[in-house]
């Protein structure tokens, strides 16, 4: 793996244990309601969003290894361009049902040797 590619990914993992970090313990509706936790989201959302974006345009093969890759850049886009009109149940189906298998696959790409 590329060292620029390990890094990105290393950049979305952090970013998910931070959602996790800040999320912990709170529901969703406490998440929807706070406007500081809920712009803390959004933000590590982006984040993630933006660091795999940047996996496509250097390494496309290594982003296409990312469960619904295509669909959560399109999600970043959403958070950036769109954010009037985001429906706060976009965020709580993502931190329910799609970051931990984005975690995992993190996970396993990060145990990869980096290229020399």
């Amino acid at each position: 793996m590329r060292r620029e590619t390990r890094k990105l990914f290393l950049d979305m993992r952090m970013a998910s244990d931070s959602v996790a970090r800040i999320t912990r313990g709170r529901s969703m509706t406490e998440i929807e309601g706070d406007e500081t936790l809920r712009a803390a989201v959004e933000r590590k959302l982006e984040i993630i969003g933006e660091a795999l974006a940047q996996v496509f345009r250097t390494d496309r093969a290594q982003a296409e290894r990312i469960t619904n890759a295509r669909r959560i850049v399109d999600f970043r886009n959403i958070l950036i361009h769109a954010y009037a009109d985001l429906d706060f149940e976009l965020i709580a189906d993502v931190l329910r049902n799609h970051l931990g298998v984005l975690d995992r696959e993190l996970d396993e790409l990060l145990r990869e040797p980096v290229d020399p």
